[in-house]
């Protein structure tokens, strides 16, 4: 599922809160690998907030982070591992 709404120059998009120890996990793996991504705090930003009550709405998804390559959501920081682990977040960048 594409989310036309989620426009960044970076290919990852990362929705999360200070207070979440999986988004800071998540932004070290990603600097790790050397992927650029953006991140929206919703803690800071009430316009990033209010995107992550729609998104939970419309994807059934109520966890942060909030991960999107490339418009496309696909889950939080164990999924971004998982697809790393089969050899497929490369694929999903580029």
């Amino acid at each position: 599922m594409e989310h036309s709404e989620i426009k960044s120059d970076k290919p990852v998009v990362i929705y999360g809160g200070d207070y979440c120890p999986y988004c800071h996990k998540l932004k070290r793996f990603l600097e790790t690998k050397n992927i650029p991504y953006e991140y929206r705090d919703i803690t800071k930003e009430k316009e990033h907030e209010k995107q992550v009550n729609e998104f939970v709405v419309k994807l059934k998804w109520s966890t942060i982070p909030m991960v999107f390559i490339k418009q496309r959501f696909v889950g939080g920081y164990t999924d971004v591992v998982n697809l790393d682990q089969k050899g497929e977040l490369e694929k999903l960048i580029k």
